[in-house]
């Protein structure tokens, strides 16, 4: 049944799961901290995100396999020296920014959080890259690329903005938590834009894996600006933070749109459908086994 909607629905189908992952993540949550009174208290909310979303991921990684799709995981797609290099560029920033914000912690004497701190909060960013990318990527963009066909540029993009779309409008759901309407419409539309690069990589490469690990790299980074490495911001929350942040900030998301257009761009179209054109036809064989 689940699998005729998403044949029939491919689109109300993503967003249906979009909606059910956040909502599963937040009973998942509310699990955890009933199992395990501690994470509750100040300082563990990092050792709590890293458990709901390794479950959530664990999670994901079963109804792939009960719906027959665990070569979602495994398989490498156009290959892993292709993945690295379209990641590559993306990277860069990551790890530019990396270096600028711990050399400045350096020159200003500005002491670091413990040791604990930064290993959980890097640890919960990977689990939330691994899981989120799971259900945004290899359910959500999967589906609308297979709904909308890679026979053309224009195809392949309406995929990726859909993906995108969903993305980012999931994110508007932190208004009733946060009061700061302007930091959630960054973030939202980051989001959205960090949603459509994600697919972008997703669908040049075929590998789960490569968005997985830009995504992760991005949160840090992303925490980096929030406090999290050192005590002198404090613990803000990175939308608390997008409210004083000047609209210099919207350059973030135009960057991952930029590089979005440069992986989708129309000379790579035939890697891309030879790519997936590969990946359906195994699929297939699969599926008649």
């Amino acid at each position: 049944m689940l699998m005729k909607f998403r044949k029939s629905h491919p689109i109300w189908f993503s967003v249906v799961a979009a909606i059910l992952f956040m909502v599963f993540g937040m009973l998942l949550g509310y699990l955890v901290v009933t199992v395990i009174p501690a994470l509750k208290n100040d300082g563990n909310e990092f050792a709590l995100t890293f458990a709901v979303e390794l479950l959530t991921a664990l999670l994901m990684v079963l109804l792939l396999r009960l719906h027959h799709r665990t070569e979602l995981v495994t398989r490498r797609g156009s290959s892993f020296k292709n993945c690295f290099f379209v990641c590559l560029v993306p990277l860069l920033f990551n790890i530019v920014s990396f270096v600028a914000q711990i050399a400045q912690a350096v020159q200003d004497h500005t002491p670091l959080n413990p040791a604990s701190t930064i290993l959980f909060y890097v640890l919960a960013m990977v689990a939330v890259g691994i899981a989120e990318e799971f259900m945004a990527r290899a359910v959500i963009s999967e589906t609308l690329l297979e709904h909308f066909g890679t026979d053309s540029l224009g195809s392949v993009w309406k995929a990726a903005v859909v993906s995108g779309l969903i993305f980012g409008l999931l994110h508007l759901t932190n208004l009733m938590s946060v009061n700061s309407v302007k930091g959630v419409l960054i973030q939202a539309l980051s989001a959205f834009a960090g949603g459509l690069m994600y697919a972008a990589v997703y669908y040049r490469t075929g590998n789960i894996w490569a968005p997985a690990l830009l995504h992760a790299l991005n949160d840090v980074a992303a925490g980096m600006s929030a406090g999290v490495f050192t005590y002198e911001s404090g613990m803000m929350s990175s939308v608390e933070g997008l409210e004083g942040a000047g609209w210099l900030i919207l350059l973030v998301p135009l960057r991952e749109l930029l590089i979005a257009a440069f992986l989708l761009r129309k000379q790579k179209l035939p890697q891309l459908q030879q790519c997936w054109t590969g990946l359906v036809e195994s699929k297939e064989v699969s599926e008649k086994e």
